[in-house]
């Protein structure tokens, strides 16, 4: 259930699409990026823990700015969801990257 602080913010700016209440939202929720990433290790890609809440933020950005608020769902749920999805699709693609370089490291030494 969205609590009714964050449905009235969502409301607002849906309504008058003033950027500030997004901004709220946002803000508002900065301490779940922060709880997630916190949590979020991979043992195949080392990343600062700056650059985990970057990708945390910008997670949390898609999230507000895809969130459905009439449909009366958790917010939380659908951030953390979004959050999380944001730092593994960042680690697969760092992995990959990680795998080319090391195949072309190869290739050049023959």
């Amino acid at each position: 259930m969205l609590n009714y602080y964050l449905y009235n913010l969502f409301k607002k700016w849906h309504e008058t699409n003033d950027p500030s209440y997004r901004d709220q939202i946002i803000l508002s929720n900065i301490k779940l990026v922060y709880y997630i990433s916190s949590k979020t290790v991979s043992q195949d890609v080392s990343m600062d823990s700056d650059d985990l809440l970057q990708i945390g933020i910008e997670g949390l950005i898609k999230a507000v700015d895809s969130f459905d608020y009439q449909k009366g769902y958790a917010f939380t749920s659908y951030a953390s969801r979004v959050i999380s999805n944001e730092l593994n699709m960042k680690f697969r693609k760092m992995k990959y990257l990680k795998m080319i370089i090391s195949l072309d490291q190869l290739i050049d030494s023959t």
